[in-house]
């Protein structure tokens, strides 16, 4: 989940590479991103357009929905700022993947009249999953109203939020976050510990739950999880049977 990590030049962006050049970089080495600036601010078209014109034509952008629509209003309200939202993401074109929902901890299934009439009135031809940070959400009315929708259900690895690391298929997609504890390394240059068992298990719950009807699979890393994210995908691909371009220079683990 994102790119723009000081501690990423020499670990990953070859030494001196200017910043301007650490996405085309990135697009290079993997195939999809997860923009988290666009839950700060909606960007410009613009700025959506020269993003897109720096990657590959197979490279897809995952966006955090807007905070104006998640977290600033309740959802009976956030039809309105999520559509602002999507007329300025539309300009990814083709490059354009799902769309996050991301919901605040404060924001429980109390809603989920409020989240019935948001989902209803997402446009058909856009791919959307909607992150709980509630357990009251974790209930069967809750993936049933996914499910009508298409809407992916997103896995979460937080350690704040332990009861939403599961896998449930609600949509022709399945989206996890492998997220971890904000704040827990200092340097995020370089692996601290061998993840591999944890993946191993997150890659079982995806297996046990995608069924036929999945098309595809988003498994986003965020630094915070094991301390280098870019390691700690490509050790998942690996588990996942998924080949990815060899990376130009990587550190080994714990740094050595």
């Amino acid at each position: 989940m994102g790119l723009a990590y000081d501690d990423w030049l020499g670990p990953f962006y070859p030494p001196r590479t200017p910043k301007n050049r650490w996405l085309p970089y990135y697009a290079g080495s993997f195939d999809a991103i997860e923009m988290n600036t666009t839950f700060h601010a909606i960007p410009a078209p613009e700025r959506v357009e020269r993003w897109a014109a720096a990657v590959p034509e197979n490279f897809r952008f995952a966006v955090k929905a807007s905070k104006q629509a998640t977290h600033d209003v309740p959802l009976v309200a956030a039809r309105e700022p999520l559509a602002v939202f999507i007329d300025s993401v539309r300009s990814f074109g083709p490059h354009l993947g799902p769309i996050v929902l991301q919901l605040p901890p404060w924001c429980g299934a109390e809603q989920m009249s409020g989240l019935a009439s948001l989902l209803q009135s997402l446009p058909a031809d856009l791919r959307f999953a909607v992150e709980f940070r509630s357990a009251d959400w974790l209930k069967e009315p809750t993936f049933e109203l996914l499910t009508r929708h298409n809407v992916a259900f997103v896995g979460l690895e937080h350690e704040d939020h332990p009861e939403h690391a599961l896998v449930r298929a609600t949509a022709d997609f399945v989206y996890v976050r492998i997220v971890g504890k904000h704040g827990r390394y200092d340097d995020i240059g370089r692996e601290v510990f061998d993840p591999t068992e944890q993946l191993r298990t997150w890659w079982g719950r995806i297996e046990a739950a995608a069924g036929s009807a999945v098309r595809e699979v988003w498994v986003m890393f965020n630094n915070d999880f094991a301390g280098f994210a870019p390691a700690t995908l490509r050790r998942f691909a690996k588990i996942a049977g998924v080949e990815l371009p060899a990376p130009e220079r990587q550190r080994d683990l714990f740094g050595e």
